[in-house]
């Protein structure tokens, strides 16, 4: 990315033909009328560098790929754990993530989930990535729904500590403070999301409404589609567009 291209952006200086891709790493001096003047030298080495196509549809191509490249893994992660997670040492392992604390102490059992939850996704620096990891392990049986719900509630938890990580890099003060407030709005906003769905188990309602959802998709695949145009896009824009 061309650092320049987005600081005029951030400053309301930039053209509206200005492109945030930085396409050529390298210049040459060349003379002219006897003045100097840098002229490109070398093209980037990124994959659409010579490419001359606008940057929203070198971002759309790059997200179709993405998006591919993420359900095949998925795809493959889900048949690799079918043919590893079998027999004695699924019964195992779900006895194992599924096992409450004996006694009066059962009812901690989900928050010590919920901080195992953040603990690895801080570990991870990523709540996509153990998410994705936990989905299938849902599908497989492995783990409960009543389980996997604390364990991605603290993921959301854990995901914000890299934007604080991120803020406390800034130089001077004033971006400090504006950069802290931006990752505790993330943190807070996350943490009484939590709190109004989570400690009262009357109020933990996403639990079966995952169920009904997972039953529906279970039976017409094609609602899954719909449910993620709807919920990711079309609800979005037209929330915002209002």
């Amino acid at each position: 990315l061309d650092k320049k291209a987005i600081e005029s952006v951030a400053f309301g200086n930039a053209s509206t033909d200005i492109s945030l891709l930085k396409r050529y790493c390298s210049f040459k001096n060349e003379s002219n009328n006897g003045t100097f003047i840098q002229v490109p030298d070398k093209y980037c080495s990124f994959l659409f560098a010579k490419v001359q196509w606008a940057d929203w549809l070198i971002g759309l191509v790059l997200l179709i790929i993405s998006i591919i490249c993420l359900c095949l893994c998925l795809f493959l992660l889900v048949k690799i754990l079918q043919s590893l997670l079998k027999g004695t040492v699924k019964s195992i392992i779900f006895k194992m993530v599924n096992a409450n604390f004996p006694g009066m102490f059962k009812h901690l059992t989900p928050y010590l989930a919920l901080l195992v939850g953040c603990i690895l996704t801080i570990l991870v620096q990523s709540s996509s990535i153990f998410t994705s990891t936990l989905t299938p392990l849902v599908g497989l049986g492995i783990i409960t729904i009543e389980r996997v719900y604390p364990f991605t509630l603290g993921s959301n938890i854990g995901t914000t500590i890299t934007g604080i990580m991120a803020a406390l890099t800034a130089t001077s003060e004033k971006d400090l403070r504006n950069s802290l407030q931006i990752a505790l709005c993330h943190t807070f906003f996350n943490i009484i999301g939590i709190l109004i769905w989570f400690p009262i188990p009357f109020m933990r309602f996403p639990i079966p409404m995952a169920k009904n959802l997972g039953e529906i998709a279970a039976k017409y695949r094609w609602f899954a589609v719909l449910y993620i145009v709807c919920a990711f896009f079309l609800i979005p824009l037209i929330v915002f567009g209002l």
